[in-house]
């Protein structure tokens, strides 16, 4: 299910900014908050991965910067042994055309 948590609080602090005039949609996709008096926020879930932020002026009511979200996974096991890189000090062995190895010869 597609969701903020329903634990946000009516009132908190996000990187310092106080947030206040919390408010959750009915269906939890769309969470708005004020930060002052100066910018109005809202936070729309889009998938399961990704959300829109939208900051407005909240004196000229317009928009001010509209930017994406996106959750972080921790990658699974077969990931990493894909992205996981050899050692930095040994060059990697890469195909050459005649299909010889061109890994260093010791």
């Amino acid at each position: 299910e597609l969701a903020f948590t329903e634990g946000c609080s009516r009132r908190g602090a996000v990187n310092g900014y106080e947030m206040e005039n919390v408010s959750l949609s009915p269906d939890a996709r769309e969470l708005r908050f004020t930060e002052g008096d100066q910018w109005k926020h809202t936070l729309t879930l889009l998938n399961k991965y990704e959300a829109r932020h939208e900051w407005r002026d909240a004196k000229a009511d317009a928009v001010w910067r509209t930017d994406s979200l996106h959750k972080l996974i921790r990658a699974t096991p077969e990931q990493k042994r894909v992205t996981q890189q050899s050692d930095a000090r040994e060059p990697a062995a890469r195909p050459v055309p005649n299909g010889e190895s061109s890994a260093p010869v010791r």
